[in-house]
């Protein structure tokens, strides 16, 4: 895949606004994360769960076929990361009129 590709994944990242990647960083793995790393076989693409463990973790051969499974893992991160976002938020919800519940009897 040539730089120009590589912009347009990019620009797609940023116009879903994706934020929970690693764009070819030399670094650890972080919580519901995609990942893509030049690598010397080929192009390393991960995702990680809540503790950071891979779910996904495989080394490509071409840029294209990791530039297309890391955009779906980072599709993916970012709906599993906002649904336990949300779950959290009626948990908590639910905690508040309990109490609320509870005060008034």
């Amino acid at each position: 895949m040539s730089e120009v590709e590589r912009e347009a994944v990019r620009a797609i990242l940023d116009a879903e606004n994706l934020d929970h990647f690693n764009w070819f960083e030399d670094r650890y793995q972080k919580a519901y994360e995609a990942g893509i790393q030049k690598v010397n076989s080929g192009w390393r693409v991960y995702g990680t769960d809540e503790r950071a463990a891979a779910l996904y973790d495989k080394v490509h051969a071409e840029e294209g076929t990791a530039l297309a499974k890391f955009l779906d893992l980072a599709r993916h991160n970012m709906r599993r990361h906002w649904d336990d976002d949300y779950k959290r938020y009626e948990k908590q919800l639910l905690r508040d009129w309990k109490g609320r519940r509870n005060q008034s009897t």
